[in-house]
């Protein structure tokens, strides 16, 4: 095993908190290698990142039930791939909506009232970053299965995937408590496995959730932007009543 440190954009775009991921070694990706980028994705090379994220999220409230929720985020990062911080890109739009440059490991982010599709980018530019738009079409990834019912960190825990991810390279599975687990592996794997050595740290489990990403790289005037599409569900656990 390898401790790195990545910003879950996956799920922690909304709440912008840094977390240290365990990722095993070896494991079989389905897409780009070397996921060691303040982005938090698994690209190896290039200038930019710019990922469009769906995220729906079910917590269970004391006498009420499941309440599910999509939310939609944006978020971009430019700079040297193993850099602790991004780069000024000046004025960085996902359909015509300006995201926020946060200085703090130069991340843009926004967040948004409709969802994906349709993705649009627009970048105004900078000395480091040339200028671009970009419209994708590609049908947006999703997970539609079902994630793991009382979940506990005394045996070993399965996320089954066979069947239920599609428009996918790879799937990113977090299990977090009081930090948090992730594994990577490709599309067409039928379950996710995190045995309970991995799970230990973690205290009580508070929020599982699978993430499915399409990547979409393309040089632009000599450099490689990676466009990144996202689709996630998580289900949250142990809410206080």
């Amino acid at each position: 095993m390898r401790k790195i440190n990545v910003l879950l954009l996956v799920i922690l775009a909304v709440s912008q908190i840094l977390v240290s991921c365990s990722k095993d070694e070896g494991g079989d990706n389905g897409g780009p290698t070397q996921p060691n980028n303040p982005s938090g994705f698994n690209v190896p090379d290039g200038i930019g990142v710019l990922a469009a994220i769906k995220l729906t999220t079910i917590t269970p409230i004391p006498g009420m039930g499941n309440y599910e929720v999509t939310t939609a985020t944006g978020t971009a990062w430019f700079g040297t791939i193993g850099s602790s911080s991004g780069n000024d890109a000046g004025t960085v739009k996902l359909n015509n909506q300006a995201l926020t440059w946060q200085s703090t490991g130069g991340v843009y982010i926004g967040n948004f009232q409709t969802s994906f599709p349709p993705v649009s980018w627009e970048v105004s530019g900078s000395a480091s970053v040339p200028a671009f738009t970009k419209n994708i079409t590609a049908p947006f990834p999703e997970f539609s299965g079902d994630l793991p019912e009382n979940p506990t960190t005394s045996s070993d825990l399965t996320i089954n995937l066979g069947g239920k991810v599609s428009n996918a390279d790879s799937v990113i599975a977090v299990v977090a408590g009081n930090t948090a687990v992730m594994k990577v592996v490709s599309a067409g794997t039928n379950q996710v496995t995190f045995n309970k050595s991995q799970l230990g740290n973690l205290g009580t489990i508070r929020q599982i959730s699978v993430n499915a990403v399409k990547y979409l790289p393309e040089t632009i005037e000599g450099k490689k932007i990676w466009f990144i599409l996202e689709g996630s569900k998580a289900q949250v656990y142990n809410v206080m009543p």
